[in-house]
């Protein structure tokens, strides 16, 4: 800016273009727009969208950046009624005039886009969405909760996943509408349910796909208010990657898919097994390295110690062999000692009478002894033998026989000791120990007693 001699501003193109861009961007401030879509130009290497919006009279220029364009969900094409959210601004360089998009969605839907944008905007300067009020899912997971249909394939996706990739985690399904009129209290109940669960650790919230109006339970304030509030981590599985819901900003952990959910947990698990598994491969190694260590450290003691030990034992071994010495000496000694002292004893006693009388007459009494014990030994010798004799001649005498049973037959005084001395109608007489018997020989047989 500068002066005339008239003392009038005189402005720059910058000056004007960027005074011009101030006023639009301070009183217009954000739009929702509505119009139809001209192609779209993405720049390279950008990848910045450029197109315009039109309606019946008039038309504007776009452009959306690339950290914008990835979070469209679905390919705008010429002639697409869209729904735009974006402030208006002047392109200084140029000084052409121009919308920057933030947002964009189908027309069809734009009263529940509106509603969500607001509502975004609303929780996000709460601070509903900051990392900062983010939870860390913890690293070791035994025990989910997932809330969520009953009946849907969601829960079949997730607990397959889980059953291949991390079987050891039980999971506590809470039941609840995904969709309808109930669903947002019901989604609600079951938060709270699951909170109050002291074993669960994770709360899985999960849906299909589904159109805007399937998925708007999950953008109601009340349902972002109890993901926020709840005490555990909340991960958020709702709808197709390209879905995005206000229970997906205000979770912990937001899941392109129930299946990615189950992923995220199954991972965190493996991460833990892999971390564990490495530090027991590395403290293994470090263990064999000091065991290694401490073995050779422990060989060349030995070996040392090996050596003492001879050096112990030989001093040891030549200890033994000089005490024993010493005490052969001493036994030897005292054995000499011993045998003189008996020697002298014996003389002694020899010399003295009645030390001798004493020994003969013990003498003496030894004999007496002697010859009464064998004396006594004879008698009991000869009186066995005599008894001996008795009973064999006790055995032998026919009276002794007859009285154990036996019978002597006679046939006219001679005695019979054969079958073939008798005939049949032979007179017998037999002799018992007490009396006799007269018999006649009705038959004959040879044949031995048993």
């Amino acid at each position: 800016m500068s002066y005339d001699s008239t003392n009038q501003t005189i402005f720059s193109i910058s000056e004007v273009n960027k005074k011009a861009r101030l006023i639009l961007e301070g009183q217009i401030g954000r739009l929702h727009i509505k119009g139809e879509c001209s192609p779209i130009h993405i720049h390279k290497p950008s990848n910045h969208w450029y197109f315009t919006l039109k309606d019946d009279n008039s038309s504007i220029s776009c452009v959306m950046y690339r950290h914008r364009t990835t979070q469209v969900t679905f390919s705008p094409k010429r002639g697409n009624s869209l729904l735009v959210t974006g402030y208006v601004t002047i392109y200084e360089v140029k000084g052409s005039y121009q919308l920057i998009v933030e947002t964009m969605q189908q027309a069809g839907i734009g009263d529940l886009y509106i509603a969500f944008e607001a509502m975004r905007h609303k929780l996000a300067k709460e601070g509903l969405f900051a990392e900062s009020q983010k939870k860390i899912l913890p690293n070791w997971i035994n025990h989910i909760g997932v809330v969520t249909s009953q009946s849907g394939a969601v829960i079949k996706d997730i607990l397959n996943v889980l059953k291949q990739t991390a079987p050891t985690i039980v999971v506590d399904v809470i039941p609840c509408a995904v969709q309808g009129k109930e669903a947002k209290t019901e989604i609600i109940k079951a938060i709270k349910i699951a909170e109050q669960v002291a074993e669960i650790e994770i709360i899985i919230i999960a849906r299909g796909g589904g159109s805007i109006e399937d998925l708007w339970c999950f953008n109601e304030e009340e349902v972002a208010r109890a993901i926020f509030n709840c005490s555990k981590p909340v991960i958020s599985a709702i709808g197709h990657e390209t879905d995005f819901t206000i229970a997906d900003f205000t979770a912990d952990v937001r899941a392109a898919t129930p299946s990615v959910a189950a992923k995220i947990i199954a991972d965190k698990i493996c991460h833990v097994v892999n971390k564990l598994e490495e530090n027991k491969n590395i403290l293994v190694r470090v263990i064999s390295h000091k065991l290694e260590v401490s073995q050779a450290h422990l060989a060349n003691l030995s070996h040392r110690l090996s050596k003492l030990e001879r050096v112990i034992f030989t001093n040891m071994q030549l200890l033994d062999d000089h005490s024993q010495t010493m005490q052969n000496l001493i036994n030897n000694k005292i054995s000499t000692c011993k045998n003189r002292l008996n020697e002298i004893e014996k003389q002694l006693i020899q010399l003295d009478p009645i030390q001798l009388l004493i020994k003969r007459n013990n003498q003496l009494k030894n004999l007496q002894e002697k010859s009464k014990s064998l004396i006594a030994y004879k008698f009991k010798q000869y009186r066995s033998l005599c008894l001996s004799l008795a009973a064999r001649l006790e055995a032998l005498n026919p009276s002794s026989v007859l009285k154990r049973g036996y019978s002597i037959v006679k046939k006219n005084s001679d005695v019979v000791t054969s079958y073939n001395q008798v005939n049949v109608g032979d007179e017998l007489d037999i002799i018992l120990n007490e009396g006799y018997l007269s018999s006649k020989v009705c038959k004959s047989k040879k044949k031995q007693l048993k």
